[in-house]
């Protein structure tokens, strides 16, 4: 019988639509549920065979779509994210001996291909490509922070892929400390205005970045096989998310909401450790244009009157004042990794 703990799973960013990388030390994730899933589509027959009751159904094409959670970690989720986002700054940028910037954007054309692995005690399921449909960064009052990918494959191997037993055994996922919810800070303040300096105290946070795959790539395209070929963008992507407050206590919002007020817009959280003489771990959520649509303060019960406030991004022609971005996001991740997830290219 498996069990949950005897799971682990490892992401590596790939070159080849249909060709696997191998995942070694330091490409596990910290995988909290989810994992490879699905299959042949059931077709039912439909056709005229004199049972009322219908028959058997037929295998059609192959999907694999899922998604996957992770425990949020400054050290480990960079290849995921990476993936997530799109684009790379190509080359970490060391800050000192042990810490690296890692700054990741979205991308409007190519994006990156991954491979996935969950070693499940039982067999290793290989999903050789897969693209990373949208990705979530999350976080509530009193719990360490969230990543969750919904994952496009591919295709899925059980123990016959290039990753097997012999390659997943070198396997081994990065040490570092939890990304709370309350190491984080949360600025924002009108997109012209000057730099991000006051803290709003939120209850939670979450954005997401969507990038309107075409899930059904199942094209004629010579190679006779019922597996996706590589799915490109064929909607408008975004991004978007939310934050909360407990308790609804003045129209500040509601008045940015009715006039949809250009904002700008961060979310820090950082860890208590040092990976350096003097820096330490954070993970950096930046946007540089937002604008809240919905204001939702309604009461639930005779408690406190919580407000959700939720906001789009939007990129821009120059940075505001504070920021160096135009992006509709940057996610900025300072951590000891040495290489680029995404370019595999070394700081030297």
């Amino acid at each position: 019988m498996a069990h949950g703990k005897e799971f682990k799973a490892a992401i590596k960013v790939a070159s080849t639509w249909a060709t696997a990388t191998t995942c070694g030390a330091g490409d596990g994730i910290p995988l909290k549920s989810g994992g490879p899933a699905g299959g042949a589509e059931a077709i039912p027959d439909e056709t005229a065979t004199g049972n009322l009751w219908g028959d058997p159904h037929r295998a059609g094409n192959a999907k694999y779509d899922f998604p996957i959670v992770c425990e949020g970690k400054y050290r480990a989720l960079e290849a995921l994210i990476g993936l997530g986002l799109g684009t790379s700054q190509s080359t970490p940028t060391q800050i000192e001996a042990g810490a690296y910037i890692h700054d990741f954007t979205p991308a409007d054309s190519s994006e990156p291909i991954g491979t996935l692995v969950v070693d499940k005690s039982v067999s290793e399921w290989e999903v050789d490509s897969l693209k990373v449909a949208s990705l979530t960064i999350r976080g509530s009052r009193g719990e360490p922070m969230e990543v969750e990918a919904q994952i496009i494959g591919r295709s899925l191997a059980r123990g016959t892929g290039v990753n097997d037993s012999t390659t997943f055994a070198s396997v081994t996922i990065p040490t570092g400390e939890l990304a709370f919810f309350s190491q984080g800070r949360f600025r924002m303040n009108t997109q012209a205005g000057a730099t991000l300096s006051t803290n709003i105290g939120i209850d939670s946070f979450e954005i997401t970045i969507d990038h309107a795959y075409d899930q059904d790539s199942f094209r004629a395209d010579g190679t006779n096989t019922k597996v996706r070929a590589e799915p490109s963008k064929d909607g408008q992507p975004r991004v978007s998310g939310r934050f909360t407050l407990d308790e609804y206590s003045a129209d500040t919002y509601r008045a940015l909401r009715e006039a949809l007020t250009q904002q700008k817009m961060e979310f820090q959280i950082t860890g208590s450790t040092l990976i350096g003489a003097t820096a330490y771990p954070y993970l950096r959520v930046q946007c540089p244009y937002i604008q809240l649509p919905e204001d939702d303060p309604n009461m639930s019960g005779p408690g406190r009157v919580p407000e959700e406030i939720t906001f789009d991004a939007f990129p821009v022609s120059s940075a505001p004042t504070g920021m160096t971005i135009t992006s509709a996001v940057q996610v900025r991740i300072v951590s000891t990794l040495t290489t680029d997830p995404v370019s595999g290219n070394t700081y030297s």
